[in-house]
């Protein structure tokens, strides 16, 4: 209430059936547009993992990181497109938003960067993957502390609550 409007930022990018590299560099050039404009935003949200007020910028300079190794790409391939982007983020993740940004684009990577070409269906696996690498340590971490797991909005029904429970109790 009261502060400045938030940055809107515009995509104009055609419909694709399959995804390749520059597509690929331009989805996370993109992103990290909207990442710089709304880093104040995320860094002021700041509660995962750690409450230090600082997601947003890290998460800014990951995806900075990110962009330049895949503008600095040289093949085109899923493979080579896969291999610079897990590379660029591993190696330039700030923070703990960043370690945690690079597990999503390492799971993103791995299926992908397996494909012969990018579409549709891969990308669907390949978007699973990244969640999946994102949240497993996250929910093990959870279960070894027997926290319930059942908040994430990405959970599915076969996910349990408790380490110990064969089912989940809210279903």
């Amino acid at each position: 209430a009261g502060g400045r409007p938030a940055a809107t930022i515009r995509l104009s990018m055609p419909a694709l059936s399959k995804l390749d590299g520059s597509s690929v560099a331009r989805v996370v050039s993109t992103y990290r547009d909207a990442l710089r404009a709304h880093q104040e935003e995320l860094n002021r949200l700041n509660v995962y993992p750690v409450p230090d007020g600082d997601t947003g910028s890290n998460l800014s300079d990951t995806a900075r990181e990110l962009a330049t190794g895949l503008a600095d790409a040289t093949a085109d391939t899923p493979a080579a497109v896969a291999t610079a982007a897990k590379r660029a983020v591993l190696m330039g993740a700030s923070g703990n938003s960043g370690a945690i940004l690079s597990q999503i684009v390492g799971g993103f990577a791995d299926v992908a960067g397996a494909a012969e070409e990018v579409d549709s269906q891969v990308l669907a696996r390949a978007l699973r993957s990244a969640t999946d690498a994102a949240y497993r340590p996250v929910f093990a971490e959870m279960a070894k502390l027997d926290l319930p797991i059942w908040l994430h909005p990405g959970r599915t029904a076969a996910m349990t609550d408790y380490a110990g429970e064969a089912k989940s109790r809210y279903e």
